[in-house]
């Protein structure tokens, strides 16, 4: 613990230029969430720390994919757009009298996360602004997710765009306070995911993101 400390603080303070590399903030963050939940004994008002480095965390974090809402979804799209294009492939795959499968997982890095969050966000998606900006804000940890479900209401006649509609959801995983929802067994519990949008027509679905086509 003491040679990853160590090394980190190493990293991200240079005494001779007098600068900090911003870009180990990150690392400070997942560290001290680490030891709060593994090594807490080891440490004197951890919970001060922990709270400083989480506001610098929470404003930092976000603006390394984007500072303006537009860069965001500029960056977001090229980012995602294999993912996206392959997520409308197996939503549409829904609608076959027997698909090759009705569960799709995909395995993604943080910067997918975000970049994928930051689209579904600032792309109209959201059912409303109170939505849309309370999932800005959240901070995405480990086991992040977001969930897409395709329903069918069969009182819908087939050409109906409502016949066929997308429920979205997300997830910032592990991001409770480390001090307040600690179980034992140094586990935190994965957030439920909230909903983007609890019902969007699936072709609607489709226009809002036809960019992963070009």
């Amino acid at each position: 613990m003491k040679y990853r400390w160590d090394k980190l603080v190493d990293s991200l303070y240079n005494p001779k230029t007098d600068e900090f590399d911003l870009s180990k903030i990150p690392d400070v963050y997942d560290c001290i969430k680490y030891d709060v939940l593994h090594n807490e004994d080891f440490f004197q008002k951890l919970r001060p720390l922990y709270q400083a480095i989480k506001a610098v965390a929470d404003f930092v974090v976000p603006q390394e994919y984007g500072v303006l809402r537009q860069e965001k979804l500029d960056i977001g799209i090229r980012i995602v757009k294999p993912l996206l294009r392959r997520i409308i492939h197996n939503l549409e795959s829904g609608l076959d009298e027997e698909p090759e499968s009705r569960v799709h997982l995909y395995f993604s890095s943080e910067s997918h996360l975000h970049s994928l969050r930051n689209v579904f966000l600032l792309s109209g998606l959201p059912s409303n602004n109170t939505c849309a900006t309370t999932l800005e804000a959240i901070e995405l940890n480990y086991m992040s997710h977001g969930v897409l479900r395709l329903f069918e209401d069969p009182s819908k006649a087939l050409d109906d765009p409502w016949r066929f509609y997308v429920n979205v959801l997300f997830s910032p995983g592990c991001s409770l306070d480390p001090f307040t929802f600690k179980k034992d067994g140094h586990i935190l519990p994965v957030s439920r995911p909230t909903p983007v949008n609890g019902k969007i027509p699936l072709d609607r679905f489709k226009e809002l993101f036809d960019f992963v086509w070009d």
